[in-house]
């Protein structure tokens, strides 16, 4: 039987195909790995940082609900229970939200019926009452802060030792991508080591990444321009750790009666539109009166006042201004809505005129009927006070030589002291260039 001869071509042609054979059978299970890997950390971050976060929020809450307590058990003041009561709200609401999360394991039963306990407890306690002895929902609030603190210990551990699993499943894809690789250039020609390197390098970054978003850190960094699938990969998880830190800085800026961006936000996006040399109007919206409304029908008819408020300002901009428009709160009945320097007339007359038509709905038909009311100003001097009403005092960027957040933000406060010393609600534009 004659023997089988290759030539020099076909031996360097069937060296690099088995080379390459083995090179492509390396990088699918690579990426395969790292996408496996991948998934696994981006359920953990949704769902047990999530409930880590809940959790201590819900501790929080707890502390602050004991602390008001304790307040009104001297201080006997009205105002604390609404500001308690607003507490038990926000309790209820965060226990609903950690108890619907899909946890694994899921959330303790113990836990679980603490949480019922107390908030059936609560429901039943009179703070009124002088007690010889611990509330029974004291109590309850006192063991549900200790299972909370064991829910805090217990799954920071599982997402430690989660983590762990995840860094050795890395390791052993390494390894075994290693064997694969190696195999493949022991059989033919060296073109494999640059996916070994490639593989090692991205396997690493990600392990690092992965580390740090376990430890809440969400500022991940990931150097990795290419445009393969690794660069790719490293991108998104790049983008998902912008997107978890800027949405836990959204939840913990924004204002907690109207849900709008507060002042850092507020302040983000003036600098950024001054760095972008993006011209912008800046509205600063103000009640007008709100003092007397607010001290004659008591602080939950203000907290409507003030969100419905909001919700105008929402539906207008929503309405004649452009998606750029940012909304925001900076607190009490002050707003702020950055907007193109075109529309901002147009955006705060269509706020007056809604305003003053709902606002009406906010009083009594005798106060309606006679349009004014009777209040102390601050100085303490019994007067006539005129329904509330609304003033937006509007400073463009491109009247300021040197725009900053502070500039803009003084020049409209200046133009808002003018404003409110005029009857009913108006708007102002100023025009004047300045420093």
């Amino acid at each position: 039987m004659p023997r089988l001869q290759f030539t020099a071509t076909q031996k360097i042609a069937g060296s690099f195909i088995l080379n390459a054979a083995f090179s492509l059978i390396a990088i699918f299970y690579a990426l395969n790995s790292m996408r496996s890997q991948t998934g696994k950390l981006e359920a953990l971050v949704s769902a047990e940082l999530r409930a880590l976060s809940e959790v201590r929020d819900l501790r929080e809450n707890l502390l602050a609900q004991d602390r008001l307590e304790k307040q009104y058990g001297v201080l006997k003041d009205p105002d604390l229970l609404g500001l308690l009561e607003r507490r038990q709200h926000e309790f209820d609401s965060a226990w609903t939200q950690l108890v619907d999360l899909q946890l694994a394991p899921p959330l303790d039963p113990e836990l679980r019926d603490h949480g019922t306990r107390y908030i059936e407890l609560r429901g039943d306690a009179r703070l009124d009452d002088a007690p010889s002895h611990p509330r029974p929902h004291a109590l309850a609030r006192r063991g549900l802060l200790h299972q909370l603190d064991s829910f805090l210990s217990a799954r920071q551990h599982s997402i430690d030792e989660a983590m762990a699993r995840l860094s050795r499943q890395s390791h052993d894809a390494y390894r075994s991508t290693f064997f694969i690789v190696a195999l493949g250039m022991a059989l033919g020609a060296p073109v494999g080591l640059s996916v070994i390197l490639s593989i090692h390098r991205s396997v690493r970054r990600l392990r690092r990444a992965a580390r740090e978003v376990g430890a809440g850190g969400f500022d991940v960094k990931l150097d990795d321009q290419s445009n393969d699938e690794f660069g790719m990969l490293a991108r998104e998880f790049r983008e998902m750790g912008n997107r978890l830190r800027a949405l836990e800085r959204e939840q913990l800026d924004a204002n907690p009666l109207t849900y709008l961006p507060g002042n850092q936000a507020i302040a983000r996006e003036i600098e950024q539109r001054i760095s972008a040399a993006q011209p912008f109007a800046h509205c600063y919206v103000d009640l007008d009166n709100f003092k007397v409304y607010n001290d004659r029908y008591g602080y939950e008819a203000g907290n409507e006042v003030i969100a419905e408020a909001g919700q105008i300002i929402r539906e207008v901009v929503a309405a004649r201004a452009g998606e750029d428009t940012l909304v925001g709160h900076i607190g009490g009945d002050d707003y702020v809505v950055l907007t193109a320097p075109d529309a901002a007339e147009e955006v705060a007359a269509g706020i007056i005129s809604s305003f003053d038509e709902r606002i009406l709905a906010f009083y009594s038909d005798e106060d309606r009927a006679q349009g004014k009311l009777l209040g102390e100003d601050r100085f303490g001097v019994q007067r006539e006070f005129p329904l509330m009403s609304i003033s937006i005092a509007i400073v463009n960027s491109a009247n300021l030589s040197n725009p900053t957040v502070a500039s803009v933000s003084q020049a409209c406060t200046a133009l808002k002291e003018h404003l409110k010393n005029q009857p009913g609600s108006n708007y102002l534009v100023d025009r004047r260039s300045r420093p």
